[in-house]
């Protein structure tokens, strides 16, 4: 009972310091007993004694309603606003949070999505940018970490104190704020908050034409910088006051071209090509917008939409133009990697600047997360590859595909238990997520608990439309199953489909292995190599075709991909 008590007294003052009741009463004595003090030596020699009264019974009556006030509202970005209750947010987002929340590091630090203010809801792919723009700036820099809030953005993350936002992310501090836009006007409100504390320690709002946008950004990053107390290097300060273009236009199409990319759809990453190529027709030195068009390309192949060798060359010219620009744009270095690993075989290479752009960019998860997948993994480093995971999800902490990541290395481990139970996890929490079905169907196969693994694949399928790759994996699972009929039905869906898009051979070689045909599964796998399929590396790693690991061809497959 006694225990019980002190916790709910720990939460009340907790709750009383999110709601900054105690600032507002010390500041409201001393600002009254300034004015009594005043009254008192002003108005009694002019004969004014009733008002003077009258003040003091003011300022007695007015410290309650002051206390009142500041526990309903709060200044934001926005202005005032109804402040939530503490035990909501924690029950909408599913996380208890400790009476007691750890202190981290100042410098560690949570980039909240600014919210886009106004009428105009088309205008969200300008505030996003705003995001991704300022936590591309500080995530390069050598003396912050800095964490993404983006990929909790639906799960209520901004509606969160600060408090509840440390205790999630690990952080010492947030930055939030909102865009309004209206014609060639701005306005940015931004602001730094300390989350042990509480405290404000930054703030600012620029009311300033479109044009002075990218002064605006190199602004917000400087002070808060400074306010963290970080020595910036010469190099550091002076990418932090470049713009990225001196064409406004192509900035805009660039930040359209970003919102589309991250729907992650084959549509937004087609229509984010078609931007940015305007974006780099009106500015061509526009790195940033080449480095944009390597990744949107090398997604294309990754996600198998369309052949390799009709983006992945466009992928590599893309980043080895925007690295012409800008050598050390860690963006460019990411993409360009995954070309070399995953089409070109060059792992050397692709090393190399995977490491630099890990080194270029500490606060850039996609380096580690894709350096950890696309080529750490391939080459059976699976330690290293766990690392690289690790620190991608410091970074990024609720990103599902890093999650899922860390469930697919488990599996590439034959650490079946461990997989099953990381992506059942992740398929309860983010049921909609569709990779996190896939794989978890993956692995119930390899425990042979087939009716799980074919539910897990189904719904992957519907996710995503039934891709090749699920729907091999369900023609596996099923053969695997001796359910041959239906193994046949999806075999034939993705003859099928193979007439009108590009369907890896690999996935073919996937299904005839499990029915027993080496020699067609390898001659599959020729294929591949003449394709340069994008799978094929994953094809000496992956449990989905142990079935072939055993003949003497499997090596010669490896040597081949340079593997070896």
């Amino acid at each position: 009972m006694r225990k019980r008590i002190q916790a709910s007294i720990r939460q009340f003052v907790s709750e009383l310091r999110r709601r900054r009741v105690v600032r507002v009463a010390v500041a409201y004595l001393a600002v009254a007993f300034v004015v009594v003090q005043g009254a008192e030596a002003v108005l009694p020699p002019l004969g004014w004694d009733g008002l003077h009264t009258a003040i003091v019974v003011i300022s007695i009556v007015g410290l309650p309603v002051a206390l009142v006030l500041s526990w309903v509202f709060d200044i934001s970005p926005e202005g005032l606003v109804v402040t939530g209750p503490l035990e909501d947010a924690p029950a909408r987002s599913g996380v208890v949070v400790p009476a007691e929340t750890p202190e981290y590091p100042s410098t560690s630090v949570a980039v909240l999505p600014f919210r886009n203010v106004g009428d105009d809801p088309e205008n969200v792919y300008f505030s996003e940018g705003m995001h991704d723009d300022l936590l591309t700036s500080l995530g390069h820099l050598q003396g912050l970490k800095v964490v993404s809030a983006a990929s909790v953005t639906g799960r209520g993350m901004v509606e969160l104190g600060s408090r509840e936002i440390a205790h999630r992310l690990r952080v010492g501090s947030v930055v939030e704020g909102s865009v309004r836009r209206a014609g060639k006007r701005i306005r940015i409100v931004a602001r730094l908050v300390d989350t042990a504390s509480d405290r404000q320690v930054w703030a600012e709002t620029y009311d300033r034409a479109l044009e002075d946008i990218f002064e605006i950004q190199s602004d917000v990053a400087t002070q808060i910088t400074q306010s963290l107390s970080i020595r910036l290097s010469e190099e550091e300060s002076r990418r932090l006051s470049l713009a990225p273009t001196k064409d406004l236009a192509a900035y805009d199409l660039y930040l359209r071209a970003r919102f589309q990319w991250n729907r992650r759809t084959e549509s937004g990453i087609s229509s984010s090509i078609d931007l940015l190529k305007r974006a780099v027709d009106r500015d061509p030195d526009f790195a940033l917008a080449h480095a944009g068009l390597a990744d949107a390309y090398a997604t294309l192949g990754i996600y198998s939409a369309e052949p390799p060798g009709s983006v992945m060359p466009a992928a590599e010219a893309a980043a080895s133009k925007a690295l012409e620009l800008d050598p050390d744009l860690a963006e460019a270095l990411t993409a360009r990697a995954c070309v070399r690993s995953l089409y070109r075989w060059e792992w050397e290479g692709a090393e190399e600047d995977f490491r630099k752009a890990c080194a270029l960019a500490p606060g850039y998860a996609t380096a580690r997360h894709w350096y950890a997948t696309n080529h750490l993994a391939l080459r059976r480093r699976f330690e290293e590859a766990h690392e690289a995971l690790s620190t991608a999800a410091e970074l990024d902490p609720e990103a599902p595909a890093i999650d899922a990541s860390i469930g697919l290395l488990l599996l590439l481990e034959h650490r079946y238990e461990e997989a099953g139970e990381r992506l059942a996890g992740l398929t309860e929490v983010r049921p909609d997520f569709a990779m996190g079905h896939f794989f978890l169907g993956a692995v119930r196969e390899r425990q042979g608990r087939f009716d799980e693994a074919v539910e897990a694949l189904e719904r992957a399928a519907v996710l995503r439309r039934r891709p090749p790759e699920v729907l091999a994996a369900l023609a596996q699972t099923l053969t695997f199953a001796g359910r041959s009929e239906e193994a046949e039905e999806q075999l034939n869906a993705l003859r099928f489909m193979a007439q009108t898009r590009w369907v890896s051979p690999t996935r073919f070689a996937q299904i005839v292995f499990a029915k027993g045909d080496l020699d067609a599964g390898f001659a599959h796998l020729d294929a591949a190599i003449e394709a340069r399929a994008l799978d094929l590396p994953w094809f000496a790693v992956n449990p989905a075709f142990a079935e072939a690991h055993a003949d003497p061809r499997f090596d010669q497959v490896r040597a081949r991909l340079q593997l070896d």
